[in-house]
């Protein structure tokens, strides 16, 4: 089991913005710390699953667990998990977990509608119906915007640049993670762990791959109100059900731009309202 790195010891250009990161972790004594499939084994035989078995995550988060030990995809898929530090050697019952993986070239060009997308994420610049939406917020979504339409618009460069269609798609389909779960345990609620975990989770995978753009599907759609409120907290942006995506594509969301959202929004505020039985995952 290997602890989440150091700010000092992530790639040189991962930009300073995100070392509050890791600082907030410090601050609040917590540690993220990335498993391997031995580990996650033994993680899960000490301490079980996160959701109860009547939970419709229970199957969802038992998958999960079973592809990462199996290494079903090809470490690809990532498993961590937000601890207190301690003064004892002694490894404590994690206080949430996350799965997050890099999405291959071909999935994205299966799911993704090229043609729609842009369109799509047009809908939702300077037009946010809701009147609560602080100016720091818009600037998030706005730059999610621009920043997945000016990958949408590479794509349509002459034939002369880009010979192969394909190159354009791979160029972009790189460019995403893809959160498949983030679950804290009940009994922890009250310290906004939802948050913190969100924020290391989208900070690992941006240090480690040096991408930026964030893809998820919220379990429970308009039900599941902590998720909505925690993605929307991170200025996610959410995509009709028949728009940019093939199927399944209820429930869609989708981030820009991971180095803007942690250095811009508040998401690390104490006084933000309670989001740590939030659950996410992608089916």
């Amino acid at each position: 089991m290997v602890s989440h790195k150091n700010d000092s010891d992530v790639n040189d250009n991962t930009s300073h913005s995100l070392s509050q990161v890791p600082l907030i972790l410090q601050e609040k004594n917590l540690k993220c710390v990335d498993y391997t499939p031995t580990s996650a084994k033994k993680l899960l035989e000490d301490y079980g699953y996160f959701a109860n078995e009547e939970d419709v995550l229970f199957d969802i988060e038992r998958n999960l667990f079973g592809a990462f030990i199996d290494d079903d995809y090809e470490g690809q898929l990532h498993l961590s998990a937000l601890h207190s530090i301690t003064q004892s050697d002694k490894d404590e019952e994690p206080l949430g977990i996350a799965f997050w993986r890099l999405v291959p070239d071909h999935e994205m060009n299966e799911w993704f509608d090229w043609q729609h997308i842009g369109k799509a994420l047009s809908n939702h610049k300077g037009n946010d119906s809701s009147n609560t939406m602080c100016k720091k917020k818009r600037m998030v979504r706005n730059n999610s915007v621009e920043s997945i339409q000016k990958m949408v618009n590479s794509m349509h460069l002459p034939s002369d640049v880009v010979r192969d269609e394909d190159k354009g798609h791979v160029e972009m389909s790189h460019a995403w993670i893809k959160l498949e779960l983030i679950a804290v345990r009940k009994h922890h609620c009250g310290h906004h762990l939802g948050s913190l975990l969100l924020a290391c989770t989208l900070y690992n995978a941006h240090c480690k791959y040096d991408q930026s753009r964030v893809l998820l599907h919220i379990a429970g759609g308009e039900e599941n109100i902590p998720a909505l409120r925690l993605y929307n907290r991170f200025g996610f942006l959410k995509l009709r059900s028949g728009t940019a995506f093939h199927k399944p594509d209820r429930f869609l969301y989708v981030l820009g731009d991971i180095k803007y959202s942690l250095s811009h929004l508040l998401w690390k505020d104490d006084t933000i309202s309670h989001d740590e039985e939030t659950h996410m995952n992608t089916s």
